[in-house]
């Protein structure tokens, strides 16, 4: 496993906590495995702890900047800062393997319409930091990850200043099966996407 050392010196300015949850759903799939994810901001970047419950921890990613949600486990953040163009996606999977995707308001429709391609928007080297950590035995994996304010074209996080975002999980316990998928943010239906469902720090 790729191991890569996240910096944490960050004066924290904030700090808050969420769960995972299927709020898209009117009842929670009971394959559904417990996340907790928490957010420090500092003026200088984001940083997100997760600790995900895990039976079966797999992933088929080989390297960086693959769709790691169609090869296994994923973790992906999403960020949008205050009167933005554009928002990033970025994905982690167990074995520390990084994708940056950066999209302009709208252009995901476009794909999806088959004007374009994913591949269009996906961003070679990470732009972030990340750390994970496998615990087979004790059915979990945690992830570390820092972004900086520049990867959203913003000198600093000020304080008053809103950031959007959205922390989702593609869990699998094969490729033969669809995964189970969680998030923070309270989506009205199944798009990771609707950033109007997300929810803000400032």
């Amino acid at each position: 496993m790729r191991q890569a050392r996240v910096s944490r010196a960050v004066s924290t300015t904030i700090s808050v906590t969420f769960e995972l949850d299927q709020s898209w759903l009117p009842q929670t799939d009971p394959r559904c495995q417990p996340g907790r994810v928490s957010i420090d901001r500092s003026r200088e970047a984001l940083l997100f702890r997760a600790e995900l419950s895990d039976t079966s921890i797999v992933s088929w990613a080989t390297g960086d900047d693959q769709p790691f949600h169609l090869l296994g486990d994923t973790l992906e953040i999403f960020l949008m800062a205050e009167n933005a163009a554009f928002y990033v996606e970025l994905h982690v999977s167990p074995q520390n393997y990084r994708a940056h995707l950066r999209w302009p308001l709208g252009a995901i429709g476009g794909v999806r319409e088959g004007r374009g391609s994913i591949e269009d928007f996906r961003l070679k080297g990470s732009g972030f930091e990340s750390e994970t950590l496998v615990r087979s035995g004790a059915n979990r994996w945690d992830i570390m990850v820092r972004v900086p304010a520049h990867l959203l074209d913003l000198e600093e996080f000020r304080p008053g200043q809103r950031t959007w975002f959205s922390v989702s999980r593609y869990d699998y316990s094969s490729l033969d099966e669809p995964p189970v998928h969680s998030s923070t943010s309270p989506h009205r239906q199944l798009d990771f996407h609707r950033f109007d469902d997300w929810q803000s720090i400032a």
